[in-house]
């Protein structure tokens, strides 16, 4: 199979999940220098930021996004800044604007996203994202003082770098 094939494959596979259930989960394999992640495709039909979740195993990970994506296509309104519940991770999470310079060059976080869109025409509403960050076991996320700095290795923020407010 010659490198354009597989291409298509690929972007078909991802077609036809989101005809079948809304979205499509890509998976981006860690590299040592870099943590797992996995984002959405498929939200933006929904004029909604597509998801990402950075550093947690691949269940995990596809539960969350589930959530994600059962909660919006239902009409809920996950505003950015705002704590969720995680059932399927079993503690809070907040919804934190990915910044712009994550969808552009060599740091292009979601290039699979911006490849399908491409492949139909292009984005159907404003490309933009959030990152659904996970709190440690107790309750704190990475920009609080006493996370885990392996944890924080595990979560990179993908944010414009101004630290998010809590809602206590």
């Amino acid at each position: 199979m010659n490198a354009i094939n597989f291409r298509d494959e690929i972007l078909f596979r991802i077609d036809h999940a989101i005809e079948q259930h809304g979205y499509f989960i890509q998976y981006v394999v860690g590299d040592g220098r870099h943590p797992t992640w996995a984002y959405t495709i498929g939200c933006l039909n929904l004029d909604r930021p597509e998801a990402v979740v950075v550093g947690l195993d691949p269940e995990s990970t596809a539960g969350i996004l589930r959530c994600y994506w059962h909660a919006i296509s239902s009409g809920a309104d996950l505003a950015t800044g705002r704590e969720v519940e995680q059932p399927a991770f079993d503690r809070l999470a907040r919804l934190v604007e990915v910044a712009k310079r994550h969808w552009r060059g060599k740091e292009d976080l979601m290039l699979g996203c911006r490849n399908y869109y491409r492949s139909i025409g292009g984005f159907p509403s404003a490309p933009r994202a959030v990152q659904i960050v996970w709190c440690d076991d107790d309750g704190r996320y990475p920009w609080h003082e006493g996370f885990p700095s392996k944890l924080r290795k595990l979560q990179v923020l993908y944010d414009d770098g101004r630290t998010p407010v809590d809602s206590e």
